[in-house]
């Protein structure tokens, strides 16, 4: 099996190719086309953030021609007619196939899973333009930016970026010292802190007091007090490691019943208690307040 590069021409993006492109038959490889990535790429093309297209196309034997690629960016762009931005740029390519086993391999060429740039990519992207951040390793740095979003808006009730713009709170210098200080804690060695409420009541903490909510989270990350089963640091440790393996529990614990449960034991040993019995995650009468 394989496939030849005819040619391939960098273009103008026109109605008229668009229409041409999005009105030829597709390989049977094709995707059906999805409402939701034709909504995203209108949103991208009128806001100014569409990159070169990358449209291409089978010829057969017969000199017969199938889309290949581009069904969806052309689809969209049809239908914009008149209302298309100008300057937008295509690439169109060309390829030879001796048969459908051809176009298959072909169609694997786009888009494969393999090289897609994942959420840690883009998280990394935004990290990495402040110098502060840079040496925070990755994913302690995206669970951070993931957990003071989730803070922002579920505790707080303000808006917040949404998608992959939530990685824009790395450039909010306020928040660098608490990011920089997570890369010493989320580590692969506590995954059980690693989730967005957790990280999300670990900030609300380090916001009543940095010096506090360090010791505290230090002790829970290691496993509490030692030889203190009871203790709040070795009753949360102990809690947020069964509430991430939800077989071991009769019903599962909502993000916010865990954002909850850290705030209480938190509270349990700001008031000087030495040992809690159980942790109390009730949310009926709203979020507690963090001592």
């Amino acid at each position: 099996m394989a496939f030849t590069l005819l040619n391939s021409e960098l273009l103008s993006v026109t109605s008229e190719l668009a229409r041409k492109i999005a009105q030829m038959p597709g390989s049977a490889t094709e995707r059906p086309l999805d409402d939701k990535r034709l909504d995203y790429l209108k949103g991208q093309i009128m806001a100014g953030q569409a990159t070169v297209f990358n449209w291409a196309i089978a010829v057969r034997p017969d000199e017969t021609e199938r889309r290949i690629n581009g069904q969806h960016s052309s689809d969209i762009l049809a239908k914009l007619d008149g209302d298309m931005p100008s300057g937008l740029m295509v690439n169109l390519s060309r390829y030879k196939v001796d048969d459908e086993r051809d176009e298959i391999l072909l169609f694997r060429q786009f888009d494969p899973k393999g090289s897609l740039r994942s959420r840690g990519d883009i998280a990394g992207a935004y990290q990495m333009m402040e110098t502060d951040l840079r040496t925070v390793p990755r994913p302690a740095a995206k669970h951070a930016a993931e957990g003071i979003a989730w803070y922002l808006s579920r505790k707080v009730g303000v808006p917040v970026p949404k998608g992959d713009e939530v990685y824009d709170l790395f450039h909010t210098p306020e928040y660098a010292p608490f990011i920089v200080w997570m890369g010493n804690v989320l580590t692969m060695k506590t995954p059980e802190l690693q989730k967005a409420p957790v990280v999300g009541a670990i900030f609300a903490t380090w916001e009543k007091d940095p010096e506090a909510a360090k010791e505290f989270w230090h002790n829970v990350s290691r496993g509490g007090e030692d030889f203190v089963e009871k203790a709040p640091t070795t009753t949360l440790d102990r809690w947020l490691q069964e509430a991430k393996t939800p077989k071991r529990r009769k019903s599962p614990i909502t993000d916010t019943q865990i954002y909850q449960g850290c705030v209480f034991c938190w509270n349990a040993q700001r008031n000087g208690k030495t040992s809690i019995e159980r942790v109390n995650y009730d949310i009926r009468k709203g979020f507690f307040e963090v001592d």
